[in-house]
């Protein structure tokens, strides 16, 4: 029975890693997170931890961005050396385009602000405007699937960015998965139901994200925080003060009169 490994290809906060965890859940999937992976040489052990997965797991769910082509066939390559024929794969495509990247930005950005502390853009750790900035990037950088890449995968399902519609992700995936007949061995003794797909989803949402008492007073910060008015640049440089200088004479006199 072949292996296979899903591939997304998404930038933060577009619930690639929900995805993978109601699979994991639902369907019995391996899991590898890159956020769980530190260090130095970080792709080398991305790669052996999906290997070590695949031992013990038919399918297992790359967890990462994946967003250049150069990384995507690094990781393709390297399971091909050491799986040949034996793994294939199955690619994740969260929509990036022209028409659709105003509304995903939206949708992205109130969903990381929501969810608890995460270790790409740390919402406890980094002002509003850096998290804008570093989920830009990855906007910028995420490279689609080329044709020549489309040859390595069984199957490539793409995948809509809106808001509150995870649950609904994964039942396209899955249905997708059930419809291609190179693919439908992943799914030979399915025991989910649709309604525990969403149960799932709804319960990973409800567990990752915080508390709306936290919610109101953080979107209440920034909110002050974009009001306030920025330094007046218009007048030039503030003066220096002259620095202090000490009378040595001053203070002889100053000594004698306190009878010091």
């Amino acid at each position: 029975m072949p292996k296979y490994v899903i591939v997304p290809v998404a930038s933060v906060g577009c619930g690639k890693s929900t995805v993978g965890k109601t699979l994991a859940s639902v369907c019995g999937f391996g899991q590898v997170q890159n956020d769980d992976i530190t260090g130095t040489n970080r792709r080398p052990k991305f790669l052996q931890a999906i290997l070590e997965q695949l031992e013990s797991h038919q399918v297992v769910y790359a967890d990462r961005n994946n967003s250049s082509v150069k990384e995507r066939k690094e990781l393709v390559d390297g399971l091909r050396k050491e799986l040949g024929n034996e793994v294939d794969m199955v690619g994740l495509q969260f929509v990036h385009n022209q028409q659709t990247i105003p509304a995903l930005k939206k949708i992205t950005q109130e969903r990381v602000f929501a969810r608890k502390d995460h270790q790409t853009v740390s919402t406890a750790t980094l002002a509003p405007q850096k998290i804008y900035m570093i989920m830009g990037g990855f906007i910028k950088r995420l490279e689609p699937f080329t044709d020549a890449e489309k040859k390595e995968y069984k199957l490539i399902v793409d995948l809509p960015v809106e808001k509150d519609n995870t649950a609904d992700n994964v039942l396209r995936l899955l249905e997708k998965i059930k419809d291609n007949s190179a693919t439908a061995p992943m799914l030979e003794d399915p025991k989910y139901t649709d309604q525990e797909v969403r149960d799932t989803v709804q319960n990973l949402i409800v567990s990752e994200t915080k508390s709306e008492e936290v919610l109101q007073k953080e979107k209440e910060e920034r909110e002050k925080n974009r009001k306030r008015k920025p330094a007046d640049k218009s007048k030039g440089p503030r003066k220096k003060q002259p620095k202090l200088t000490f009378n040595k004479g001053a203070k002889k006199d100053l000594d004698k009169s306190s009878g010091a």
